[in-house]
């Protein structure tokens, strides 16, 4: 190699390494301390992928609770704290609210998901249309809609109980369909199959490590299964297909419910209704079409999860779960099932829907917020274009805050007399400042209308093998930007003298009895 060769490879390994290892001085001030990554890839190869808050939560311990690292070309700041949380994604929360991903939108064919879209106009148009239907107040109409999805899923536990998991995941579908676009679900529903399969590409791609390699090397999406057997090509091109037919099917299913005059209350319909004195755009109808899909993206999934985790716990956590009857016995009595009226005489299932929220949060790591422009917190410089990740888990798993944090204890949010406190911080479950999740309403009722129906009808304890012996809870956990608890066995039979609230459930639901 000549000499002049030499000294433009020794600058450029030079230039690389000033870039990706070199100080901790951004141009505008000192950034915080952090990892110091690889050429190129940063720290983005340190970042466990499974499981991301592990890593996250390390480097909490060692470097504190706003950590900066470089990854695949994308600079990241890592949260541990919720008291740095709240200040920079809360009260600064017009500088913290935009999304970095424009490219990987493109790859995956997000660009219709108000989730991922940077904040401008479109997102604004998208979070007045959610607010519409999904404000505190809003929600309200569909509270029967609610308790009957609940009904019909203590009358198919009750029928057969093994396959569990694949009610709780016909639930949450059914009631976001419900809610999304009015759409009243059967049995292998087809519209169910279909999204579920979409959002299932979204749980996998949807993680800030899958959206910043994206973003800075999109090539990769052109790599055909011939190179390496990875399939990345084929794997997107199905992604892209499932995403276009997600938001385009259940809209339209929607509309013809409209044109025959036969459409329950939904924030499709009711976003067009408010429009109906004058003409509705292209462009609204995409902001519309849009916004539905991203809440049934974000919300069955993350239901679901909750639910998995939730019967989990009262297997593991008999003496909860035996509080849990006896006070749903005390305020209901056995004559019917738990209603919302009888929310605030049922403080210990509050206590344990955020409990279940705090112990496995479904969503472990936040979607990036993007910084808009410049600033300095705590001395620190944080620049434009830089990213803001949240550790949930590892905020929610605080030594300091939560004593015996990996313990699950619902008398946390209770106080000495067994009334709910004002602590609502599971709700840090839900995201933070403008990009809080919009149906974090909705979500809550739907979670304690199911735990409260299913603790009034039924028992949770350990299944056992054809031995006689108890089989172990050894859960398989999902990867992906929810990380859910699946193929684990339990035993789940109707509570004693309880038989009669789900045939009453029953009649509820589907305006019958059991057939003898």
């Amino acid at each position: 190699m000549s000499l002049v060769a030499c000294a433009i490879s020794g600058f450029l390994i030079a230039l690389v390494s000033s870039l990706y290892l070199g100080t901790r001085k951004g141009k505008g001030g000192l950034l915080p301390p952090g990892p110091r990554g690889f050429p190129i890839v940063g720290s983005g190869l340190q970042i466990n992928n499974a499981e991301p808050w592990v890593t996250f939560s390390k480097w909490g311990v060692k470097y504190g609770g706003l950590v900066y690292c470089r990854a695949f070309g994308q600079g990241l700041f890592i949260v541990n704290s919720e008291r740095v949380a709240h200040e920079l994604l809360d009260k600064r929360s017009s500088n913290y609210s935009d999304r970095t991903f424009a490219k990987a939108l493109d790859v995956f064919g997000w660009e219709w998901n108000p989730g991922f879209l940077g904040y401008n106009d479109t997102w604004r148009t998208s979070r007045r249309i959610f607010h519409l239907s999904l404000n505190q107040d809003a929600v309200r109409q569909f509270r029967p809609m609610q308790m009957n999805r609940a009904h019909r899923l203590l009358c198919d536990l009750l029928d057969d109980p093994n396959e569990f998991e694949k009610y709780y995941r016909e639930h949450s579908a059914s009631i976001i369909l419900s809610a999304t676009y009015g759409h009243d679900t059967t049995k292998n529903d087809e519209l169910v199959s279909l999204i579920e399969t979409s959002v299932a590409w979204i749980v996998k791609f949807g993680t800030p490590l899958w959206m910043g390699m994206m973003d800075a090397f999109p090539f990769i999406a052109r790599v055909p299964k011939a190179f390496f057997g990875i399939g990345v090509k084929e794997m997107i091109e199905d992604c892209r297909w499932h995403m276009e037919q997600m938001v385009k099917v259940p809209y339209q299913r929607t509309l013809a419910y409209m044109a025959e005059g036969d459409h329950k209350p939904s924030i499709v319909a009711n976003a067009l209704r408010k429009e109906i004195h004058q003409p509705v755009s292209e462009y609204f109808e995409w902001c519309v079409s849009g916004a539905a899909g991203a809440a049934y993206s974000a919300g069955a999934d993350t239901t679901y999860t909750t639910l998995q985790v939730f019967t989990m716990l009262m297997v593991l956590h008999p003496d909860v779960q035996r509080r849990a009857h006896e006070q749903i016995d005390s305020a209901v009595g056995f004559d019917r099932l738990p209603t919302f009226e009888d929310r605030g005489s049922l403080p210990l299932i509050d206590a344990i829907l955020r409990e279940t929220l705090r112990w496995s949060p479904a969503v472990r790591v936040n979607i990036p917020h993007g910084v808009t422009d410049d600033d300095v917190y705590d001395g620190y410089f944080i620049p434009k274009g830089t990213n803001i990740v949240v550790n949930i888990w590892g905020i929610f798993h605080d030594e300091g805050r939560y004593e015996n944090h990996m313990q699950f204890n619902p008398d946390r949010f209770l106080d000495s007399k067994g009334h709910l406190t004002e602590d609502d911080s599971h709700m840090l479950a839900f995201g933070f400042g403008r990009r809080i999740c919009a149906g974090r309403h909705l979500a809550e009722a739907t979670l304690w209308s199911a735990i409260s129906c299913i603790l009034a009808a039924f028992e949770f304890s350990r299944a056992i093998d054809q031995n006689g012996n108890e089989v172990d809870i050894n859960p398989k956990w999902t990867v992906g930007l929810t990380n859910c608890p699946t193929e684990f066995k339990c035993s789940i039979t109707p509570r004693e003298g309880c038989k009669a609230r789900v045939e009453e459930a029953r009649l509820a639901a589907y305006g019958h009895r059991a057939s003898a």
